[in-house]
């Protein structure tokens, strides 16, 4: 729904004729809000959503973890960007959108008062485009396996499909838990931040700082392991780096605690 001066009103319904989830379909929507405000010569705009996740996305207050979504964020941003000299998000009650709930399923709803012009679009394709990328990163590295391999061969698994001969169900596996943002590779994880696998030389610089940086007290291997989880990094080494790095400390070994 747009919504101008003079009491001018056009609604938009959208079909969609391919598989979306609802957050997938709040940002069509929001893209063709936008179409529809650019078309009309619209410079200055608020826009108004009941989806707490969009408005978290949009304003850099949540973090994105699914790729497709990811995509979907910096189309509108472009979109923002470009065509428009300021643009407001703002986060409002499911009470208060009846009308746009209502619109979608294409109910007459004509306010009294008001010009109003209805206007239907059938989508047979989402607006982003799905790219895969094939990754080359330094060999010696301990995530090369999985920067190295060709992510297009990916074939999903599940109970009625069976899998090409030539495809490792383990390297499947391993590879679900990891994600590409832009040129940086990332491990995924439950209940927590995804987080940015790293170089074994910046690996040894991240361990260095922790154990004796300008915040670093000289702490045990598993403290320091937790403390490079925390700080958003990952590499498949980490409590055999720190566990190597904690012995070869002298100050460590000279005033720690005899337990054994």
């Amino acid at each position: 729904m747009l919504e101008g001066p003079n009491d001018i009103l056009i609604e938009k319904s959208l079909h969609f004729a391919f598989k979306t989830s609802n957050n997938q379909a709040e940002y069509e929507a929001i893209l063709a809000g936008l179409s529809l405000a650019r078309e009309v010569g619209v410079k200055t705009l608020t826009c108004k959503t009941d989806s707490k996740l969009t408005i978290g996305h949009l304003n850099d207050e949540f973090q994105i973890k699914d790729l497709i979504l990811l995509q979907y964020y910096h189309l509108v941003r472009t979109i923002i960007q470009s065509a428009f000299e300021r643009v407001r998000i703002e986060h409002i009650l499911r009470t208060d959108n009846i009308r746009a709930d209502i619109l979608s399923k294409l109910a007459n709803t004509k306010l009294k008062g008001r010009h109003r012009s209805l206007l239907q679009q059938t989508l047979s394709t989402p607006s982003i485009t799905h790219t895969c990328q094939n990754l080359t990163h330094d060999p010696t590295d301990s995530t090369a396996p999985l920067q190295n391999h060709n992510w297009t061969t990916l074939y999903p698994i599940s109970k009625t499909d069976n899998p090409p001969q030539d495809v490792d169900k383990t390297w499947l596996d391993k590879a679900a838990r990891y994600t590409m943002i832009g040129d940086y590779l990332y491990k995924r994880g439950y209940g927590q931040p995804l987080l940015k696998c790293v170089m074994a030389e910046q690996a040894q610089h991240i361990i260095k700082e922790l154990h004796k940086g300008v915040c670093g007290y000289h702490s045990g291997a598993l403290t320091m392991a937790t403390g490079v989880l925390r700080a958003g990094y990952f590499w498949p080494t980490i409590e055999a780096d720190c566990q190597d790095y904690v012995r070869k400390c002298k100050p460590g070994q000279k005033h720690g605690n005899l337990i054994h």
